[in-house]
Order: C-alpha cells, then sequence, then structure tokens
C-alpha cells in the first residue's frame, strides 16, 4: 500500500492518509501467515511518508517454535 501510495507525489504533497490490512510477507518476507493492519500519512513539506504497521493477525511465536521442532524430528537422517 505504502509503495502505491507513494507513487502519487500529490499525496505525500496535500498530506493524504490511507489504511487497509496486508500480509506480513509484504513487508518482512518469509513464509510466516498474518496479517497487518497498514496506516500511510503524506507529510507535506517533508515530501516523506509515515508508515504505521499494527499486527492484527500474527501466530503465536511459541507456536511457530513447536512447528519447526516437529519439522525437524520428523526430518530423514541417513548414515553413511
Amino acid at each position: 500500500m505504502t509503495y502505491t501510495f507513494n507513487k502519487d507525489n500529490d499525496n505525500v504533497r496535500f498530506a493524504r492518509q490511507d489504511a487497509g490490512t496486508v500480509d506480513l510477507s509484504t513487508w518482512f518476507g518469509g513464509d510466516t501467515e498474518g496479517k497487518l493492519y497498514e496506516e500511510i500519512v503524506g507529510l507535506g513539506g517533508y515530501g516523506k511518508t509515515l508508515t504505521i504497521l499494527t499486527p492484527s493477525d500474527l501466530p503465536d511465536p511459541e507456536e511457530l517454535e513447536e512447528d519447526a521442532e516437529l519439522e525437524e524430528s520428523w526430518a530423514p537422517r541417513f548414515k553413511r
């Protein structure tokens, strides 16, 4: 959203605002699934944009760790 918002210089210049939900991977990459609430504000004469990301649906870190351990325990190991 921020990328698209910044394509129009008037959004920044006239201090326009936008908001919506985006995937976690849009900002941080990776395979982790989750949603972020993205708020964008043009900062007028500064020529910059302020983006605020708020987690709205993120996985529990302990759950991710358990999943990784489970995957590791099922990985085949071969002796040479």
